[in-house]
């Protein structure tokens, strides 16, 4: 008898499962079971268990057990989570019931297809500096647009974090209820265009800490700088892989939404290019705006790349920073080449004008990199 009333238990039941919406890596969220029971029969002994995609980690020992009221519903949680950004797949899961005595278990598996994506989470970053045309000194993203030029209003948008309270529009703000600012044509010049190398064979060290892992990082934190200063972001990556990859590879916009559809493209990417990173960059530099700063990651160091660079820097009207993740930094066994290579290369970049930043490998995953000088 208590064999048949753990195999009825499952019968005539109906599952559902609820994926999280925005995530970002590190974080902890919740996948929702639904289940409901029409019949006028109660159910006991239930559990629900799902194998996660790698890189998503169940925080629960052992699925709850559940019971399910005649003609009622109920929602399970399972709190899980994401260690990495990335996007993963969720196929099926498995419902189980245990007969009243314990002894038997009766499964029955739910085809659920979904997609769960995780953000790559933005990082400390100190403003990063940008060289004006005639390179007088350093200066912050805010002074990209150039001083003594129209500061007349253009127009009128939503508040973003990093806006000076200065430019609140108090009288939109007072009639839609939302926080709006003032923006001027010297903020509408501010353009940053991120190149992300992608190039197949580059991604060095393991797990979590990688070049490439790295790299988007650094990308998400300078397009959040970006964000919070008004500024147009676009990110460019080797055409072999953007056409897949959403609306932010090779496109530009501003604001909050354009700013999750980059990190959106940063969840996604992988270094799977087939194409040389310096005729990407080339092709990618050539459709640039001028005035644009251009911001190139990278953990390579060929003089085939420096070249490519240096004539962005001398040929582009647009200012350029490199931001080399250092390979030598991770565990790999990997090796970038000679010293004096490698010393060549950035010498090169410097004497072109090109603000060179290292990135290295640390135990806190910071990314908070060093500025280049002359070697």
């Amino acid at each position: 008898f208590s064999y048949l009333i753990g195999w009825f238990t499952l019968r005539g039941l109906e599952f559902e499962r609820e994926l999280p919406g925005v995530l970002w890596e590190g974080e902890t969220g919740e996948i929702i079971y639904s289940i409901k029971n029409p019949t006028p029969y109660a159910r006991f002994f239930l559990s629900v268990s799902e194998s996660y995609p790698d890189w998503i980690e169940a925080l629960d020992d052992e699925p709850p057990l559940f019971n399910v009221a005649a003609r009622d519903s109920t929602r399970i949680a399972h709190v899980v989570r994401f260690l990495k950004r990335g996007v993963f797949k969720a196929s099926s899961f498995t419902v189980q019931a245990i007969d009243p005595l314990g002894i038997f278990t009766f499964t029955k598996m739910f085809p659920c297809e979904g997609e769960i994506v995780v953000y790559p989470r933005p990082r400390r970053l100190d403003p990063l500096p940008l060289s004006g045309a005639d390179r007088y000194g350093w200066q912050e993203f805010t002074i990209t647009a150039p001083r003594g030029g129209s500061v007349e209003p253009d127009g009128v948008r939503e508040y973003v974090p990093g806006d000076s309270l200065r430019r609140i529009h108090w009288r939109q703000t007072a009639r839609t209820g939302r926080l709006a600012v003032l923006e001027f044509e010297e903020s509408q010049s501010i353009r940053i265009a991120i190149y992300l190398d992608l190039a197949q064979g580059t991604d060095t060290g393991k797990e979590l800490e990688t070049t490439l892992e790295y790299a988007v990082r650094f990308a998400a934190s300078a397009a959040q700088q970006a964000l919070q200063q008004g500024a147009g972001i676009r990110l460019l990556m080797p055409t072999f892989n953007a056409a897949p990859l959403g609306i932010a590879a090779g496109m530009g916009g501003r604001g909050e939404s354009h700013f999750l559809s980059v990190l959106d493209t940063l969840a996604r990417v992988k270094s799977t290019s087939n194409e040389p990173v310096e005729e990407a960059l080339s092709h990618s530099a050539s459709t640039l705006p001028p005035g644009s700063t251009l911001i190139i990651v990278t953990s390579q160091s060929s003089s085939a790349l420096s070249n490519a660079i240096v004539n962005c820097a001398m040929n582009s009207k647009s200012s350029v920073i490199l931001a080399y993740i250092d390979p030598d930094s991770f565990k790999s066994g990997k090796t970038r080449g000679s010293e004096s290579q490698i010393n060549q290369f950035f010498n090169e970049l410097l004497s072109a004008n090109v603000l060179t930043l290292i990135v290295r490998q640390n135990a806190e995953g910071d990314i908070q990199p060093e500025v280049k000088r002359y070697v």
